[in-house]
Order: structure tokens, then C-alpha cells, then sequence
């Protein structure tokens, strides 16, 4: 896979997931939860035509590599990104546009930059185009990941950020305990290798804000599997990928302006590569991601 495919699909994982950290450490903004409301609440999402939404996410990733050498890679990321409502749907829906501006990414390897310029400049031009309906479920999404030789990595990537960032809600009423499941197919292929990918998201309703009732505090855990080809470095064979992840996390839900305004992520994975001549690589992944609305 090219540099910059696999760049932008590590930057995926990283944006999406989740891993252990304490929930009551984690939300400085709702750290008092009333846990005993006995009220109902369908949570969905409100829209306006003409609504812009902003947020920004920030995220840092570590990745370490113990095989034939030991090496070390961190990535830091900040994505400022722009939903635009163009229409809305009868059901209460929207027809949105995403577009990412002035993204800010840094990549070291064992210490030394990478340049990631050409992935910046590509994410900052490209705007991806989807229905989301109020309960979250978007409407003939791409596969998240997939890729053909029209659609570029950043263009992709965008697209994905999109299907991944408005978290699905159930149909029915919810008390708190409620948990709810929501399974997210993902696959980066090309010429050179292709993985495929679930996330498995459990949410769980944990109260509201004694702040603000209106906001909604959701739980995350979340599992990663993943099984595929990857190139094998300084050749022109694939070597094969098993990776497994856990995380936690949390998001707030403001019932009233139909958004989520803050979410929270830790994830660990641990990924096997083993080459074609059996010599294994582990690389254990260490990444954190929280995004806040801003307008």
C-alpha cells in the first residue's frame, strides 16, 4: 500500500477508537452524572438548512515495533473539521457536505520527521457529500475504507470521518443502563494488499450532566479486529496482518441542540506481522483522540 494510503488509514483507526482510561477522570464536563433519573429521552439528532457545525479533534498516537529491530513512531494530529446541512430531510435528516480545514499533522519515525506534506494539502481539498437520517444511520455510505483507483486517499478519508463521527441511536425510548451496539465494516485495499476491518461499539446510557440535564452521558467500549496483507518493506511481497484492540471511552449528547459536543477516546491494539518467510513484527499501539465542538 502507498505511504500515504496507509497514513491516512492509521489516522482513520486512530480518530475512531477508544481504549481504557477512568470514565469519571475523562469527563471533566459532566464529572457530577445523575444516575438515578427514572425519565425516558430519544436521543436524535436536529437539524437546520443552512446549519454549520465545526468541531476539532486532536489525537496522538504512538506505535512501537519489536521484530528484527526495535522502533518507535508518533503521530500527533489536530483536524478542524466543517459539516454544512444543505438540505433537510422530511424524517428530520440532513444532507450534509464534510470538509476539513487546515488539517495539522506530524509523523516521527525513531525520532526523525516524516514528511506527510502531499497528505495534508490532499485532505484540506478534498469534501465528501452524505444523508445522515436523526437517528444517525447515513444513507448508501461508501464501505468505510474501501477504495478503487478513482478515489483518492484523502477523499476517502474524508468520507470515512464522515460515516464515523455521528455515532447511530436506538429507534426506541431509552432508560439509563440502556446499551445498544453499533458495527462498523471497514476495509483499506489497493494493488499492493488489502485489510479488512470491523470496530464493534457498545454504548451505554449512563445518565445526565447534574449540570445540565439536557446533556446525555454515553459510555464507549470498543473492539477492533483486523485480518489482511500488508507490504513487506524492501520488497515486493505482502506480509500478513492479524490485529486485535480494546478501548473505552465517552460522549456527550445535548439533547436540546441535537448534537454531540464532546467525545473522548483511549485505545491499545496489538498488531502480528509475519512476512513470508515467518519472521513475526509486533507493533503495540497506544492512541488517545478527543473532539470538541467549537461552534
Amino acid at each position: 500500500m502507498s505511504p500515504s494510503r496507509l497514513a491516512a488509514s492509521a489516522l482513520l483507526l486512530l480518530l475512531t477508537s477508544a481504549g481504557p482510561v477512568p470514565l469519571q477522570a475523562a469527563m471533566p464536563g459532566a464529572a457530577a452524572i445523575d444516575a438515578a433519573s427514572t425519565n425516558k429521552v430519544t436521543l436524535r439528532y436536529k437539524f437546520a438548512k443552512g446549519q454549520t457545525l465545526q468541531f476539532n479533534t486532536t489525537a496522538r498516537q504512538t506505535i512501537s515495533a519489536v521484530g528484527s529491530s526495535t522502533s518507535l513512531s508518533e503521530s500527533r494530529v489536530a483536524l478542524p473539521s466543517l459539516f454544512e446541512v444543505q438540505e433537510v430531510t422530511a424524517t428530520g435528516g440532513a444532507e450534509m457536505t464534510l470538509a476539513i480545514r487546515s488539517p495539522s499533522i506530524s509523523l516521527t519515525s525513531n525520532g526523525q520527521p516524516v514528511d506527510v506534506s502531499n497528505l495534508v494539502k490532499s485532505i484540506s481539498a478534498s469534501q465528501a457529500q452524505r444523508t445522515l437520517l436523526a437517528e444517525g444511520t447515513i444513507v448508501n455510505p461508501t464501505p468505510v475504507g474501501e477504495r478503487d483507483a478513482s478515489t483518492s486517499d484523502a477523499a476517502a478519508f474524508v468520507n470515512d470521518l464522515l460515516a464515523m463521527q455521528w455515532p447511530e441511536f436506538p429507534s426506541q425510548p431509552m432508560s439509563i443502563g440502556t446499551q445498544w451496539l453499533q458495527t462498523i465494516p471497514m476495509a483499506v485495499t489497493d494493488d499492493t494488499g488489502r485489510v479488512d476491518a470491523t470496530a464493534n461499539l457498545r454504548y451505554t446510557l449512563k445518565g445526565f450532566a447534574k449540570a445540565n440535564r439536557n446533556i446525555a452521558v454515553i459510555s464507549v467500549t470498543y473492539e477492533t479486529e483486523a485480518n489482511g496483507s500488508v507490504p513487506s518493506p524492501g520488497s515486493n511481497s505482502t506480509s500478513a496482518l492479524i490485529s486485535r484492540g480494546r478501548g473505552e471511552g465517552f460522549l456527550l449528547f445535548d439533547m436540546q441542540a441535537g448534537i454531540v459536543t464532546e467525545t473522548e477516546y483511549r485505545l491499545g491494539i496489538v498488531n502480528v506481522v509475519v512476512n513470508p518467510v515467518g519472521a513475526r513484527t509486533t507493533l503495540t499501539v497506544e492512541s488517545t483522540a478527543r473532539t470538541i465542538r467549537t461552534r
